[in-house]
């Protein structure tokens, strides 16, 4: 009875083993190629986006967008974040904005990401992270207003009935806090 038990369980994790290297039980979606890429800047950085299609993804396959920033003069680019999106929407270019030569910020979905050193580095924050009982998993930042000496405030939109929180910041989105 033991040895017929144990043959099953062997036999049933070759089956699944063997399927899951084919791939037909990953499900999980995949960065792909390039679809279209968008670059902004002032005189001392610049910002780029590139749209990644979504391969593996479901029935109507979503997007990954690739954030990077260099120097205004080399193609040197470094990855700022990453957001993926359930739908195949436009590169968000409103959403990329420069405070002064020095400072920058961008969003998209609940991460925002800010830089006070001509984008060398940046500093990325997360909503689910960084408010987490809020429960902001069907939320996403509508909007980011930040002056250029750091102060500024944040707007979230929830997709469900509950209000989504207003944020405040006084250096540049390296912190905020809830206003309402």
């Amino acid at each position: 009875m033991n040895k017929i038990f144990l043959g099953s369980i062997f036999l049933l994790t070759t089956a699944l083993l063997s399927v899951s290297s084919c791939g037909s039980l990953s499900s999980r979606p995949q960065v792909g190629e390039v679809v279209d890429t968008w670059v902004a800047g002032n005189s001392a950085f610049k910002v780029r986006i590139n749209k990644h299609a979504e391969k593996n993804g479901g029935f109507v396959a979503g997007a990954y967008f690739i954030f990077q920033s260099a120097s205004k003069e080399k193609e040197d680019w470094k990855e700022i974040m990453i957001s993926r999106h359930d739908d195949p929407v436009a590169i968000p270019r409103q959403q990329i904005r420069f405070v002064s030569e020095q400072a920058g910020y961008v969003f998209m979905g609940l991460k925002f990401a800010a830089t006070t050193d001509e984008g060398k580095n940046w500093f990325v924050w997360y909503a689910v992270d960084d408010l987490p009982n809020w429960g902001l998993t069907r939320a996403t930042i509508s909007d980011v207003q930040i002056g250029s000496k750091g102060a500024g405030s944040m707007k979230l939109k929830s997709f469900t009935n509950q209000e989504a929180p207003m944020l405040n910041t006084e250096d540049y989105g390296k912190t905020w806090r809830i206003v309402r």
